[in-house]
């Protein structure tokens, strides 16, 4: 709620359509339209139970910027590799864009931690599926390549609606 009497601006982030061949590392929001033709193992990593930012670890003791020593708790990250037919692209879903992909919460995915091989039914389940990611193009320096971190992902995109965007942006090329 806004303190009384004041009236705060939020600014909406609009994400443009891309193929996945149009992307750059200049993109900010995009959003885009691919099957999942890969998927990697969850990756999981300690967390500060308050803040949530990255823990150090020192000889056994967790250190937080901000909280100083912690028991750290965990969140976890997941890979995989989206094609549209002209390009592909890896996609990186963090803890709440990965539990919505997975359609599952944290408790069940930290589990897949202690057992990697029960994640093998959802990774067959999801391969294949036509899925709709809207996020931020960023440059991966490590392996010189852009990639996708999701923000928000839509499973079984609606096929009308995607006729509909594709019939406007027809009339919007025909009408230039």
């Amino acid at each position: 709620l806004n303190p009384e009497g004041e009236i705060i601006n939020v600014k909406q982030r609009i994400s443009e359509r891309k193929s996945i061949g149009q992307l750059n590392e200049n993109d900010g929001s995009v959003e885009i339209l691919g099957t999942i033709v890969q998927i990697f193992d969850p990756k999981f990593f300690e967390v500060c139970p308050q803040c949530s930012k990255r823990v150090k670890n020192a000889e056994g003791v967790f250190s937080c910027p901000e909280h100083n020593n912690v028991e750290p708790d965990f969140s976890y990250v997941m890979n995989l590799i989206v094609d549209d037919g002209t390009d592909n692209i890896r996609a990186v879903f963090f803890r709440d864009a990965m539990d919505k992909l997975v359609k599952s919460n944290k408790e069940k995915i930290l589990s897949y931690r202690e057992d990697p091989g029960n994640f093998e039914e959802i990774k067959t389940e999801l391969l294949g599926s036509i899925i709709k990611i809207n996020g931020r193009v960023k440059k991966n320096i490590f392996f010189d390549r852009i990639e996708v971190v999701a923000d928000d992902v839509s499973l079984n995109p609606n096929p009308e609606d995607e006729i509909k965007r594709l019939d406007d942006e027809i009339k919007k090329v025909e009408s230039n």
